[in-house]
């Protein structure tokens, strides 16, 4: 874990995530977890991912350490929750990382990590973030965060803001394709089966962030590809660690119905919304299709 993360989840009151998650962000606890988002910079936060990543994939018992050390459930989803809220796509997308990295690492689970109302704040932000990015105000950026300061780019970073929706550059792009990897691996390696409600946000998020991505216009190629990793993490949700396919596969088509049909809920009115609309239905078609031909039995079996 880096050291500065843990020093700020240390700080962070413990009963905080319980008033964030209850919608009680004018609490004391609230806004001091406010202030320890922003008081973290970009490259802590995307160090600290890389060092959970890290112990993930090498098993090491990173809860178990964490909280000998003295570090709360509460303080690490009170901090991310807060982080994964910041109008920064950037801060939000890392914080993302953060959570679903840290719910992959050993001990987890027991540890509480895989909380519903953690994962309906990570839906909310993996959802904001992937419309942001595609859709978000090309005219401006959006407002940062208090107390937050962006470090100015260096010569030969690429900063096409046209390109990202005013978010620009193939290092942001790399750090939001992140998230889908991240969710991916989730999937991959912690079974949901006794975390349903976990699940269907994910579900939710998945369906919400890949619909975005393929909205694609002028950002298609890059759209493309982000669309594809969240349609291969929706994909893994119908695993049988994660439940009964008689359960998951109606989850999982009920969040893409709106979009299947053309729904008053899947786009607006407008031509260009239509047409939007149209490219989600096409990609959630794909979807359906690849993931009946996956369960159909092969030919010559019983």
């Amino acid at each position: 874990m880096d050291a500065t993360f843990r020093e700020a989840l240390l700080t962070a009151p413990d009963e905080g995530f319980s008033l964030w998650a209850t919608g009680d962000r004018a609490s004391p606890e609230c806004e001091q977890l406010v202030a320890i988002a922003e008081s973290l910079p970009l490259p802590t936060l995307v160090a600290a991912h890389a060092a959970l990543a890290s112990a993930a994939s090498a098993a090491e018992p990173v809860w178990r350490e964490l909280g000998a050390a003295g570090v709360t459930v509460g303080a690490f989803l009170g901090v991310t929750s807060s982080l994964m809220a910041s109008s920064d796509a950037d801060v939000a997308a890392t914080a993302a990382a953060i959570y679903l990295a840290g719910a992959r690492c050993a001990g987890a689970v027991p540890f509480g990590v895989l909380n519903p109302m953690a994962a309906f704040e990570l839906s909310k932000a993996v959802r904001t973030e992937a419309f942001t990015r595609l859709r978000g105000a090309e005219a401006a950026p959006p407002a940062k965060s208090a107390g937050r300061k962006r470090a100015k780019p260096a010569a030969n970073e690429d900063c096409d803001s046209d390109e990202e929706g005013g978010f620009g550059g193939s290092a942001r792009a790399e750090t939001r394709a992140l998230v889908a990897r991240e969710l991916v691996l989730l999937l991959e390696q912690v079974p949901l089966r006794a975390h349903s409600e976990v699940l269907a946000q994910l579900v939710a998020a998945l369906v919400g962030a890949a619909v975005s991505s393929a909205h694609g216009g002028r950002r298609a190629a890059r759209a493309g590809k982000a669309c594809g990793g969240h349609f291969e993490a929706l994909s893994l949700c119908l695993r049988p660690e994660h439940g009964e396919p008689g359960a998951t596969a109606p989850l999982v088509m009920r969040s893409l119905l709106p979009h299947l049909s053309l729904s008053p809920s899947g786009g607006s009115g407008s031509a260009a919304a239509g047409k939007e609309a149209i490219a989600a239905q096409a990609a959630c078609v794909d979807f359906v299709v690849s993931a009946a031909a996956a369960a159909a039995p092969a030919e010559g079996s019983p």
